[in-house]
């Protein structure tokens, strides 16, 4: 998490600073410096309600430029939060992929299908491809009402593209496996 860096950055640099303190005695003055910092956890339960989506089977002639096709809603919950919402928490989305006229996340590796992949979106009702897509390193902000993060329900849909109307012609038939990675993040 991007805290535990912060924390042992300011770690590095308080044993530096009092290092450089002790390294001139000869001057006969010395000055003390105190310090006090107050670390803050930052961390919340997540839980997605379909461990694993599983999208229906897709028929060649449903293969359309500029089309999400089969798009299944699923809801992250998060709960428990201890940030501070001066923070400003948000969700960060990752995962592997291509740019297929939007971003679709694919694992190369397992997946058998060219030039398909999964888009997300984040949206409260049934999208189309002209919603946005996140992308790998993508950003959804928390609601932050109140002095720490509340109890709230975020939801995306899933759904296989092939994107412009080359990579659609280019499209081949077979299996597409995505994993896509939700992590609380903060600046």
């Amino acid at each position: 998490m991007r805290l535990a860096r912060s924390c042992l950055e300011a770690s590095a640099g308080l044993l530096l600073l009092l290092a450089f303190s002790g390294l001139n005695p000869s001057h006969g003055s010395l000055t003390v410096i105190n310090f006090s910092a107050n670390l803050v956890p930052g961390s919340c339960d997540f839980e997605l309600d379909i461990p694993k989506l599983l999208l229906d089977p897709v028929r060649p002639a449903e293969l359309i430029a500029s089309r999400l096709i089969g798009a299944k809603k699923v809801e992250l919950q998060i709960s428990n939060c201890n940030v501070s919402t001066s923070l400003r928490p948000f969700i960060s989305v990752s995962g592997n992929g291509q740019n297929l006229g939007k971003w679709a996340f694919r694992d190369d590796a397992t997946s058998t299908a060219n030039n398909i992949g999964v888009m997300l979106v984040r949206s409260d009702t049934p999208p189309d491809y002209s919603h946005p897509a996140l992308p790998n390193g993508g950003k959804v902000t928390l609601d932050t009402s109140g002095a720490v993060v509340p109890d709230q329900t975020l939801t995306f849909y899933a759904g296989l593209i092939c994107g412009t109307t080359a990579n659609c012609r280019a499209a081949t038939l077979g299996e597409v496996n995505a994993t896509i990675e939700f992590t609380l993040n903060h600046p």
